[in-house]
């Protein structure tokens, strides 16, 4: 019932829809990173290095589409100490060594291109900048959103060692401009939020209530459904909570879009049916059986 659930309101989310039909990275990045997920997703209670290694090679697949969840290991392998204690650190090792090493040609590729250490990609500083900066701090048009008219600037047609001078700076700008605005670092993470989750968008009204009663509606159920999960002890729920708490993470320290929200989309929606699936079973006299292995 609850993968029923699950597919139909996937199927009419119009975040899926939009940009599932656009040619960004965002659709093979959710591809690659699902399958990563499924395949670990049995390990979750049981040692297995076959599991471990293939799903870190797609995700180092993804990390070459999307390098955001570079920071993916780290968390899933908190999941892993937690549910397998030693024996979690060796999946965890073995996930890790996986993914860099499908990443690793690339990084050799870069260093012999720009003469600097750099394992995907070197964007991290004018991502940074343009969403951490006078502008979009003080404009509330801009708030949670990303600002690319601000020098240094990141020029494309610059030489590779002159793009990671450019970078380099461009980081520099922005975390000097964070420390010097500490106090506020907390309202602009919560805008950062409220625009990744189009509570900020501005679309007509008619579209704000499509896309909120198909989707962003869905978003707090979600939380129940991980409540209902927590409490009957099904525990691999872990690698797909380990996917959303990464892309929040990233979220918080760059800048908040509804398209970024799409890679997570299917996890917050599965755990929304678990809510419903719920509700419906209560409706109906019923109620879940609880998993018979933690």
């Amino acid at each position: 019932r609850v993968g029923l659930i699950a597919a139909c309101l996937i199927a009419i989310n119009p975040v899926q829809v939009k940009y599932g039909l656009t040619p960004l990275s965002e659709p093979l990045f959710t591809l690659l990173v699902i399958a990563g997920i499924v395949i670990v997703t049995p390990a979750i209670d049981r040692f297995s290095w076959k599991r471990a290694a293939l799903g870190g090679a797609l995700i180092g697949l993804a990390c070459l589409v999307r390098s955001s969840i570079l920071i993916l290991p780290a968390f899933l392998g908190i999941w892993w100490l937690w549910r397998l204690r030693w024996r979690g650190i060796a999946m965890t090792a073995i996930f890790t060594v996986a993914m860099i090493a499908v990443i690793a040609p690339w990084t050799v590729r870069n260093y012999l291109v720009t003469g600097a250490f750099v394992p995907v990609n070197k964007m991290d500083g004018h991502v940074l900048w343009v969403s951490n900066n006078p502008v979009t701090w003080e404009n509330r048009l801009l708030w949670g959103n990303a600002y690319e008219g601000l020098p240094p600037g990141l020029n494309p047609y610059s030489s590779p060692a002159k793009q990671i001078a450019y970078d380099e700076e461009e980081k520099h700008l922005a975390i000097s401009f964070v420390r010097e605005n500490a106090s506020r670092i907390p309202f602009f993470i919560t805008m950062k939020f409220a625009r990744f989750f189009s509570l900020l968008t501005r679309i007509p009204i008619h579209l704000k209530i499509i896309l909120y009663s198909l989707d962003v509606i869905f978003v707090p159920i979600s939380v129940v459904g991980i409540v209902i999960l927590i409490r009957e002890r099904r525990w691999a729920l872990g690698p797909a909570l380990a996917v959303i708490v990464a892309t929040l993470v990233a979220v918080a320290i760059f800048w908040g879009d509804s398209r970024f929200r799409f890679p997570i989309v299917p996890y917050y929606t599965v755990f929304a049916s678990v809510a419903l699936g719920a509700l419906w079973a209560r409706l109906r006299g019923h109620t879940l059986q609880p998993a018979s292995k933690s």
